[in-house]
């Protein structure tokens, strides 16, 4: 299992996230969840979790996904619609996923600091569930600080396996993956623009992929 968080929302974890679901499934039947997901109307598939479901090869029936309507944080997204979220409820569905998959990719919502439950945040998450996980950022002006403050040593949460830079524009994209090495053992690949399929022949991401594989 590998889970996909990012630096903040709309950094392209979920383009991300079917890459690599795409890369591990050339090599085993792979499952993509994305448990929690905002911004859904009600009674539709949210539009990540379809973009997930697209891309993987192998899908588990009555896995619980928690949708809300309102496209803000899930903590507070939940609160308008008087649902409790718990967090050892979210674990435990991931946990069941992986147990009954060859291959799982999950995609977290929102930043890694975003407020998940009223008490805590995806990065409690990945303390619970203490996965190998990739952080996902925005490769721009103000990536530095972004990525540091998530990748900074909290011994609760377990350190990424790699910081995935989106290709970027400004002039900072050019400098960024150099100096973050300088400041964080963590991997750093630049990933390159392009569809779900090219993305998944990339070798950093086809690498990383097969840590998507489930005991």
């Amino acid at each position: 299992m590998i889970l996909v968080s990012g630096t903040g929302t709309g950094v392209g974890k979920t383009h991300l996230a079917c890459a690599l679901t795409v890369a591990s499934s050339r090599r085993r039947p792979t499952a993509a969840y994305k448990p929690v997901e905002t911004g859904v109307p009600r009674g539709q598939v949210g539009e990540d979790s379809a973009r997930l479901d697209a891309s993987a090869t192998f899908h588990v029936k009555h896995l619980p996904r928690w949708t809300f309507v309102q496209p803000l944080t899930p903590a507070r997204a939940a609160r308008l619609e008087g649902v409790e979220l718990p967090l050892q409820r979210i674990v435990e569905a991931v946990r069941v996923a992986a147990q009954d998959t060859p291959g799982l990719v999950v995609e977290l919502p929102g930043g890694l600091f975003s407020p998940l439950t009223d008490r805590e945040t995806a990065a409690d998450l990945l303390a619970a569930l203490r996965p190998r996980w990739v952080l996902v950022a925005h490769n721009r002006l103000g990536a530095l600080h972004d990525v540091l403050a998530c990748v900074h040593d909290r011994p609760a949460t377990p350190a990424p396996a790699a910081i995935l830079l989106v290709r970027g524009v400004d002039g900072a994209a050019g400098s960024n993956a150099e100096e973050l090495r300088r400041w964080t053992s963590v991997p750093v690949h630049e990933v390159p623009e392009g569809s779900v399929g090219v993305l998944a022949d990339v070798e950093a991401l086809r690498e990383l992929a097969e840590l998507a594989v489930n005991p």
